[in-house]
């Protein structure tokens, strides 16, 4: 008996002795084998393609109307930025424009500026020479400054006075006289001033 005990101990200690050799055989195997699968499983993860089960109907529109939120949600940013940027342009193209304006406006100032001094010297030497009684050279200044402002009265009487002045004591230039005289007339009529330039004409 003590044999046949020791037999099946013997037994039991080889049994145990396989099993193990075959625990350590079969677990690096599948140890590697689930190391593989994780190693597919990251790789296609990776490059974008992921293993996923069919959709239903509820989670596809569910999807779709996400994608079409978020494209509306784009289409607002954009057009949000466009009309920023031509809200920005439209200012620059204000300012310019006003600026340009504003250089405009100061620019005829200062030429009117400088004409009405050229103008006022003309009409000064004019007067100085007509109180000599140089008439060609009080007619010629007058002349020069009826160009600048060949509308304002002052000067288109000068003239009239200086070519009457001329007419009457020279006797000549008095159709010159005449024709201001009716050009004043039908510009700046019922002057008072004018009657003693048609008395100078008519004596």
């Amino acid at each position: 008996m003590s044999m046949g005990g020791g037999g099946s101990i013997q037994g039991m200690i080889v049994s145990l002795r396989n099993n193990k050799k075959l625990l350590r055989k079969r677990n690096p195997f599948q140890r590697k084998h689930r190391f593989e699968k994780l190693r597919k499983d990251y790789i296609k993860a990776s490059s974008g393609r992921v293993e996923s089960g069919k959709l239903s109907s509820a989670e596809l529109k569910v999807i779709r109307e996400k994608v079409i939120r978020l494209n509306r949600q784009e289409a607002f940013k954009s057009a949000g930025y466009a009309t920023i940027g031509i809200l920005i342009v439209a200012l620059l193209v204000i300012a310019l424009v006003n600026e340009s304006i504003a250089n405009q406006k100061e620019l005829d100032r200062k030429v009117l500026e400088e004409k009405t001094e050229q103008y006022l010297y003309y009409v000064t030497d004019g007067d100085t020479w007509f109180e000599k009684g140089h008439w060609n050279n009080a007619i010629f200044q007058y002349l020069l400054a009826k160009e600048i402002f060949p509308k304002e009265y002052d000067i288109n009487y000068r003239l009239a006075l200086a070519y009457a002045s001329k007419c009457k004591f020279e006797n000549t230039s008095c159709n010159n006289a005449r024709e201001q005289l009716l050009l004043i007339e039908e510009t700046f009529p019922n002057k008072a001033e004018l009657v003693s330039i048609k008395q100078m004409l008519q004596d």
